[in-house]
């Protein structure tokens, strides 16, 4: 009986490692897509404007005079 438990007893701290590392694992990968995705959104609020001003720039330059 006593070795069972032992055995149950190191089962448990073996799984309860491997969901720590897991966890670990996951919220490593969460913030390294919650940069990628605030870099994402920079990059296209960029693209926004630069399209933007190329166009209000080809209105003006094509307006009659």
């Amino acid at each position: 009986m006593v070795n069972a438990c032992d055995e149950f007893v190191t089962m448990i701290a073996k799984e309860s490692r491997k969901v720590g590392r897991y966890a670990a694992n996951e919220h490593e990968q969460r913030l390294r897509l919650q940069d990628q995705l605030e870099e994402l959104a920079q990059q296209h609020s960029s693209l926004e404007r630069a399209a933007y001003r190329t166009a209000r720039e080809s209105d003006l330059t094509s307006e009659p005079r």
